[in-house]
């Protein structure tokens, strides 16, 4: 070959050490970042065509951005918990996408889908759910009117809620309560 090896090598360990801080700059931890350093660094240095140099950069670059995308992916996880977390604690309020979104520092846009992604459902879906369930336990366990039970999981119209409750049941909660 008709190239000059521990030149070549020794740019290619410049770039690497520009390409991790890069990395890192990105958002990728330098804990995961660093034993990826020493690793392709012991392989550089076994490399002796320009082919292998070549699939080693390549490899190098994948892996930093698969250490980047981990940190996305555990930002939006972060980001699902911290607006779940919101809305588990507001749901018997009238809360907005937008208030929810606000709460993760998020555009409403980003957050609903993001929110739809990690949870496999809307963000008016996920509320509902949430009454439903809250309606179900209090259906089952207090004496309390219909009308006073809509409000306390956060309808103000009691119609409106029966109407979601017998979509969302198939059956009134009067029914339901019978049952």
């Amino acid at each position: 070959d008709n190239f000059n090896s521990m030149m070549v090598k020794s740019r290619l360990l410049e770039l690497m050490g520009v390409l991790s801080r890069a990395a890192v700059e990105a958002g990728a931890k330098y804990k995961n970042v660093s034993p990826l350093n020493y690793k392709y660094i012991k392989e550089l240095f076994d490399i002796n065509t320009v082919i292998d140099l070549k699939e080693w950069l390549y490899s190098l670059c994948i892996k930093l951005s698969q250490k980047i995308d981990e940190v996305d992916e555990e930002f939006k996880e972060k980001i699902i918990y911290d607006g779940v977390k919101y809305i588990n604690s507001n749901f018997t309020n009238d809360i907005s996408l937008n208030e929810a979104a606000a709460a993760s520092n998020l555009s409403s846009h980003y957050f609903s889908r993001i929110f739809k992604k990690e949870m496999g459902c809307t963000f008016k879906e996920y509320i509902t759910e949430l009454r439903m369930e809250a309606a179900k336990r209090k259906l089952n366990k207090e004496n309390e009117n219909i009308s006073s039970i809509a409000k306390e999981i956060g309808y103000n119209n009691p119609g409106y809620f029966s109407r979601v409750f017998k979509e969302y049941e198939g059956v009134s909660p009067s029914t339901y309560r019978e049952s």
